[in-house]
């Protein structure tokens, strides 16, 4: 995770995630993972080039989910009715 911000947060302040590359893979494979199981999600983050042992963390108990924007989830649903898989 990759801080836009470079000042401390004030309390109750979240620095802003970036939305490309390997963070944007992990959100798509959170919602993969609630939707689909956590197999294809594993296997969407490592066709990304995600280690396996990174993906394994994120997705071993639900109190490591990553919150994910609505954006994101929009577009793995969007994806799997293109696909026909809805």
């Amino acid at each position: 995770m990759i801080p836009k911000k470079t000042a401390t947060p004030a309390d109750g302040e979240k620095y802003e995630r970036r939305i490309d590359g390997p963070a944007e893979v992990i959100d798509e494979a959170v919602v993969i993972a609630t939707v689909d199981g956590v197999g294809p999600a594993i296997e969407r983050m490592s066709d990304a080039g995600v280690a396996h042992q990174t993906a394994l963390r994120v997705l071993s108990s639900p109190a490591h989910h990553r919150e994910v924007r609505e954006a994101t989830i929009a577009k793995v649903l969007s994806t799997r009715r293109r696909a026909g898989k809805s």
